[in-house]
């Protein structure tokens, strides 16, 4: 039998061999929003991606969950200074934290 299905990238970081794994996009469109210059000391991040943040980030970074459909929650987590990043996809969400009514700055973070 052979199983197919769809999952994001926390399945590289996952309990059970992963046989093979194909990716929708030529790369993953995980990123990470912070201050300009600022170092990463507290990350915002999805549940299904903070294992995942925390391999790759090491310990000189405190990664905390965050809700996945909460956008403008993460934002403002980042524009008041309660997390120094926030993860995003890079496909979809700058546009909706630097845009219209979005709350961020796009001089202020990279």
């Amino acid at each position: 039998a052979i199983v197919v299905g769809i999952c994001e990238q926390n399945s590289l970081v996952a309990p059970e061999p992963v046989t093979a794994f194909g990716a929708m996009f030529d790369r993953s469109p995980l990123a990470l929003v912070r201050r300009r210059g600022a170092p990463l000391t507290r990350v915002a991040a999805h549940a299904d991606t903070v294992k995942l943040l925390e391999a790759i980030l090491g310990d000189g970074a405190e990664v905390v969950e965050v809700e996945r459909s909460d956008e403008a929650a993460r934002a403002d987590l980042l524009a008041r200074g309660a997390v120094d990043g926030v993860q995003c996809y890079h496909t979809t969400e700058p546009l909706s934290f630097f845009g219209p009514g979005g709350g961020l700055d796009a001089r202020g973070f990279e």
